[in-house]
């Protein structure tokens, strides 16, 4: 039986079969898509916790297992009027017993049931951490791939800003500019330096980080992200907050794993409660020649007397666990309305401020700063003018990269507390 949320653990399988025979060279394109399937088919954290939940499935089956019947022979050693040793003829003696434990009031079936929920929780901790992880996935992605084009902006920036010095210091020698001018280039360039060094730290974490996520991931890679959702006006429907709090109920796992382990605690309150009543022990036994007769065949009943010990204290500690539970299970689903009115505000909010700003900014910021350059080294500007106009628009780049990365992580974000891809980010959204 595949339970809800199963049939997406099957597409990612899938998927990760189809990029299974894909390997990237150092440099290659690795998509989000591609970087999804090997996460699904090679992160250690999912195939410890697949382990986890075929344990708990082999444990169903266990329970379900009835005990195996006690067999024991007591033969005589040496028989003194025979002067035999183990004398297993007529003249010696033999007893066979064989017994069987008999579980009453449907223990056995019970204890399937606990086992059956609690290895349903398994696998709903199992998707939980597929959620979380694929969370820690994207967002390392859209950091990497947006400082990334940061540092590329630094790069061609650094270029022309050292041409810049180049010319300032030879002008300086010239007696044409100041040493004022000179230092403040310098101190432009030394400060793009200083945060280029700092992003070099912080896109080698996250291209380090995905590696771990990836399973070992050899060598580096480039990141793509869809044209599609580069389009300002790509504005994907996130719906009200109530509504994604009901899909929220149906859909996180957290939630779910927790109402399984309470499902499975109401049964095994169940069972402890049975489990008061005494099991019975049958079986038969044969005695050769100890018996008042020979050749004697008799009936086996045994079960224990409850008069001390009728299971007080494991049904106060399965109905102490229940509580604990139905605790546990409103407290997160507290939580849950908390996360998804903080996730829905933050998407709505970053989908309107980059919209917002349509037409404001576009790339190809590299030319704006060739065009500084050339300005100033013209005499079209000032060192003053070219110093504030570099730095605004150097803020302008990071900050609107930066919102690009977040504007992405918030739509997953919003995904991750719904517990279901409202949006999805590992394909291009169709252009209207």
């Amino acid at each position: 039986m595949l339970y809800p949320f199963g049939m997406r653990v099957i597409a990612c399988v899938v998927t990760a079969w189809l990029y299974a025979s894909v390997s990237f060279a150092a440099g290659s394109v690795l998509t989000l898509a591609e970087a999804e399937a090997l996460f699904t088919k090679n992160n250690f954290n999912l195939i410890a916790q697949n382990y986890g939940v075929e344990i708990e499935k082999a444990l169903i089956i266990q329970e379900k297992l009835w005990d195996n019947p006690e067999l024991s022979v007591d033969q005589n050693i040496y028989n003194k009027s025979t002067k035999k040793y183990f004398d297993t003829t007529a003249t010696g003696q033999s007893q066979v017993s064989i017994t069987q434990l008999i579980y009453l009031v449907g223990q056995k079936g019970k204890a399937g049931e606990v086992a059956t929920f609690k290895a349903k929780s398994k696998e709903e901790d199992l998707y939980d951490l597929i959620r979380r992880l694929k969370l820690e996935l994207r967002s390392n992605y859209f950091q990497y791939h947006y400082k990334t084009k940061i540092l590329e902006f630094y790069a061609e920036s650094l270029d022309h800003l050292e041409k810049t010095l180049e010319t300032a210091e030879k002008n300086f020698s010239a007696g044409y500019i100041t040493l004022t001018e000179v230092m403040r280039i310098r101190s432009m360039v030394f400060s793009i330096e200083s945060e280029r060094k700092t992003l070099v730290l912080e896109v080698k974490k996250h291209l380090e980080d995905l590696k771990v996520l990836l399973g070992g991931h050899d060598g580096d890679f480039q990141t793509e992200i869809a044209e599609s959702y580069e389009v300002h006006d790509y504005r994907p429907d996130i719906g009200t907050v109530d509504s994604s709090m009901n899909k929220a109920y149906d859909s996180r796992p957290d939630l779910r794993s927790i109402a399984f382990l309470r499902k499975a605690e109401k049964y095994n309150l169940t069972l402890e409660k049975a489990r008061a009543i005494p099991n019975l022990r049958l079986g038969g036994t044969y005695d050769r020649a100890s018996n008042y007769i020979k050749d004697y065949y008799g009936l086996l009943v045994s079960f224990e007397i409850p008069i001390f010990d009728r299971n007080q204290g494991n049904i106060a500690v399965s109905s102490a666990r229940l509580k604990s539970f139905e605790a546990q299970e409103k407290q997160l689903q507290l939580e849950l309305e908390r996360e998804i009115r903080m996730a829905h505000t933050r998407a709505t909010e970053n989908i309107l401020l980059l919209k917002k700003y349509k037409g404001r900014f576009r790339d190809g910021f590299e030319k704006l700063t060739a065009i500084l350059n050339s300005n100033y080294q013209k005499k079209y500007i000032s060192v003053l003018e070219f110093s504030d106009s570099f730095e605004a628009l150097r803020n302008s780049v990071t900050q609107y990269l930066l919102l690009k990365a977040e504007r992405l992580e918030s739509l997953e974000n919003f995904n991750f507390a719904v517990g279901k891809e409202i949006v999805s980010l590992s394909h291009a959204p169709k252009e209207d």
